[in-house]
């Protein structure tokens, strides 16, 4: 999603955010891990629970009130009901695993689900490797545990992403 200048220039963040809303923009949407804020208002200005400040990037799902945000520091938070899970310690590092999520999706559709065996195992072995590169690519945000990717990645374990 293509963001208007002015809407980048009212965000105060690190200026590697800044480059990388400029070059990247916003991601439309992925499936079952991004999408476009319900209000339709990128970057809209928000108090998190513990009094920090933070711009708005999407949500991780319609319907739910789940917000992905970029605070003053330049790392992407999830808040959820008052709650806040670490996702990346930078935006080009969550751009970079959402991507990430975005090959894994392409590469394993839901409508080649199925009970062949060959099958889950190359999409563990992928989901491995994804996780591997995700974390690699951003260790910070794997060290809390419980942290956003960490999840995500522990659930395609278990095949329930």
């Amino acid at each position: 999603m293509d963001l208007s200048p002015e809407a980048i220039a009212s965000v105060d963040v690190p200026s590697d955010a800044v480059a990388a809303l400029e070059r990247f923009g916003l991601p439309r949407q992925i499936e079952g891990m991004f999408y476009p804020s319900e209000d339709q208002r990128p970057l809209r200005p928000v108090e998190l629970p513990d009094g920090r400040r933070a711009f708005v990037l999407g949500q991780n799902e319609t319907g739910i009130e789940g917000l992905y945000c970029l605070d003053r520091a330049g790392a992407v938070v999830h808040y959820l009901n008052g709650n806040l899970r670490a996702v990346n310690t930078s935006l080009i590092a969550f751009l970079d695993a959402l991507a990430a999520w975005q090959n894994f999706l392409e590469a394993f559709p839901e409508e080649d689900e199925g009970d062949d065996e060959a099958y889950e195992k190359s999409r563990l072995s992928h989901g491995r490797k994804l996780a591997r590169r995700v974390k690699k690519a951003d260790r910070e945000a794997y060290r809390k545990r419980g942290s956003w990717w960490s999840r995500v990645y522990e659930d395609v374990k278990r095949g329930l992403l």
